[in-house]
């Protein structure tokens, strides 16, 4: 069982037996490549996404957009209770 669960198929040298070596490495080189580009076109995707969400059609706040949002928010409270303070004492 240990043999089994870690034995490996080398589709390369099964191939190389119908094609030869070069074809059969090219064509193991080929597939490998292919298998990577989906991942790397998916990341790719996500990342477009991301930054159309952010920069193109603001669907979402980036971490200084919430910090000065926040900044601006506690001035104007801050302001708010000079002025009912001012207004508590007419």
């Amino acid at each position: 069982m240990f043999l089994v669960r870690h034995l490996r198929w080398d589709a390369e040298e099964d191939a190389a037996r119908f094609l030869g070596d070069a074809a059969a490495h090219r064509l193991v080189e080929t597939a490998r490549s292919l298998a990577a580009w989906h991942v790397d076109a998916a990341r790719r995707l996500a990342e477009g996404l991301v930054e159309y969400a952010v920069e193109e059609r603001p669907l979402l706040a980036t971490r200084a957009d919430v910090a000065a949002f926040a900044a601006d928010l506690a001035r104007l409270r801050d302001g708010l209770e000079r002025l009912e303070k001012r207004l508590d004492r007419q």
